[in-house]
């Protein structure tokens, strides 16, 4: 039981690219079914260089749908794919430093002055 708990942990960190890889089977597969080399997945991983638009497509239909391009491209996904807006499993937009803006209004809020 435990170590479905951290396996379901584990999986519940990984961002929208190594998901895809493991769905895949890892780096090399997801490579070879998107026709690109080992070394841009990789790093694509450590976040060194940022997913090309028309590789995010690839992924999402490479793993069935199972990655979605909003698990890719969390921050700017719905203004490059406005017509996602709103589909079934999509998150809300939330343009950059919101979420930041919106938790420290919630902060301030719950503060009561007396």
């Amino acid at each position: 039981m435990l170590a479905r708990c951290i396996s379901y942990a584990y999986d519940w960190r990984m961002n929208g690219i190594q998901r895809a890889c493991e769905y895949l089977g890892g780096q090399t597969a997801l490579a070879a079914k998107i026709d690109v080399k080992q070394p841009t997945v990789s790093e694509w991983v450590r976040g060194e260089r940022p997913i090309p638009l028309e590789r995010c497509v690839e992924i999402e239909r490479a793993t069935d749908r199972t990655v979605m391009r909003w698990d890719l491209r969390p921050e700017d996904w719905y203004r490059i794919w406005p017509e996602l807006i709103g589909a079934e499993g999509a998150p809300l937009p939330f343009p950059k430093g919101a979420k930041a803006n919106a938790a420290k209004a919630a902060a301030g809020a719950s503060k009561v002055r007396v």
